[in-house]
């Protein structure tokens, strides 16, 4: 029989370094478990935080029998659900699609291999009501089983809200252009009788329009005599812009005022007279201050 003291003392020397050595991977085997412990207990922490706090409604069912594994708050509220009444339900079960043609397509995909791009469906609540969406589904590994990750975007709610951010444009649209076209075309009142509109900038047929418009309500609202436009600000002046001032002069002289046009430059009344534009009745000054003074001595006279 062999006795320690038959050892020699370099192989029990050796002996002795390989039990410590044996300790110590073995308390770093504990210490390395418990960290992966804690480091899956910490990343299934984040998952569930990312998980019930998405926008989006999330499912993870098993792949291999569509057994529902977890439902985010989102997923719940889109279908109407309560958490124990689809947990280790079948997706099949609750019947969530609105087309059985579209159940067995997306059936076939999800048991080929889990995953579905991006595809609009129609989606049957618990209450029966359809909401559309877009589906997305891709496989996970979840709770030691191969699973789908399961997202469902809400297009009924995304496009509520579409509609009423466009409504919205529509009317700050409209409002814009009410403002610009007040700006566009301003009447001022010189005087108890007498009002300028300066116009600036080009000329269209629905501004032509806004003109006349403008003058006619102005002049009706203020009992004006006398109403001055000024083309000092219009860098050009053809046909268009012509027929503009020559229909809102007759305009105005069908409710008893009369028209004064300033701001003629020399060009202008070449370009006028080549065109052949009869502004015969109309009052024309050179500048706006010798129309104002006009427009002033003629209302003193009455």
């Amino acid at each position: 029989m062999t006795t320690s003291t038959d050892i020699p003392s370099d192989v029990a020397a050796e002996l002795e370094a390989l039990r410590r050595r044996v300790a110590e991977l073995e308390a770093a085997t504990v210490t390395l478990g418990r960290e992966a412990d804690e480091a899956i207990r910490a990343t299934e922490s984040r998952f569930q935080t990312v998980f019930q706090s998405s926008p989006a409604a999330i499912s993870i069912s098993t792949l291999a029998t569509g057994l529902m594994m977890d439902a985010n708050q989102r997923w719940l509220e889109l279908f109407g659900y309560t958490r124990e009444e689809v947990i280790g339900h079948t997706v099949f079960e609750l019947n969530m699609w609105a087309e059985p043609q579209v159940r067995q397509a997306l059936a076939q995909k999800l048991t080929r291999d889990g995953r579905i791009r991006d595809e609009v469906i129609g989606l049957r609540r618990k209450d029966g009501s359809i909401a559309e969406a877009i589906i997305s589904a891709e496989p996970i590994q979840f709770a030691g089983e191969l699973c789908i990750l399961t997202t469902f975007i809400d297009m009924t709610e995304r496009r509520r809200i579409e509609q009423e951010r466009t409504q919205l444009q529509e009317e700050v649209i409209r409002a814009q252009e009410a403002a610009i076209a007040e700006l566009s075309t301003p009447l001022i009142p010189i005087s108890e009788h007498a009002m300028v509109m300066p116009l600036i900038g080009s000329v269209d047929s629905r501004r032509a329009q806004q003109v006349i418009e403008s003058l006619l309500d102005g002049i009706a609202h203020h009992g004006a005599r006398v109403a001055i436009l000024d083309i000092t600000g219009m860098p050009v002046v053809d046909t268009q812009v012509a027929n503009a001032l020559v229909r809102a002069a007759q305009a105005v002289k069908l409710l008893g005022a009369n028209v004064i046009i300033t701001g003629i430059r020399p060009e202008v009344a070449q370009t006028l007279v080549s065109l052949g534009v009869d502004l015969s009745g109309i009052m024309t000054h050179g500048t706006l201050q010798s129309g104002i003074a006009f427009a002033l001595g003629l209302n003193a006279k009455r």
